[in-house]
């Protein structure tokens, strides 16, 4: 199973070396690419883009900072949303994350590439929400 994480910082980096740690295979995208390089080094797959990320992962965790940050790798140009993809378990883990505009944004987006909120594995830390 190809295990796809976007957002390395503080606690992302640390859930993915987890991951990583006993076994699975990552493929990994955040902003700034030298927060990868830990995990590059030990074997993960760089993407330049949340979409590209996307097309290669059966399972797709984000650890994100900020609405807009949930916002660009989701809904921007090249985020993970911006191709019609069926991406059949998501795992959302964003702390501190209230703009619900954006959870609705990204609600309607599922929705329009056929992905119903049943396949959603996981939506973490009370904060996202989609309904």
């Amino acid at each position: 199973m190809q295990i796809g994480f976007i957002g390395l910082g503080i606690m992302g980096s640390r859930m993915a070396a987890n991951l990583q740690k006993v076994g699975h295979d990552l493929v990994v995208y955040n902003r700034t690419k030298e927060k990868a390089e830990a995990l590059i080094k030990e074997g993960a797959q760089w993407c330049d883009t949340p979409a590209q990320l996307a097309v290669k992962v059966d399972i797709l965790f984000t650890m994100l900072a900020s609405p807009e940050a949930v916002s660009q790798v989701a809904l921007g140009n090249d985020g993970y949303l911006s191709i019609k993809l069926c991406i059949c378990h998501c795992v959302i883990c964003n702390n501190k994350i209230y703009d619900y505009s954006i959870n609705f944004q990204i609600k309607i987006t599922y929705q329009t590439h056929s992905i119903s909120s049943s396949k959603i594995l996981a939506i973490s830390l009370l904060n996202l929400l989609i309904y």
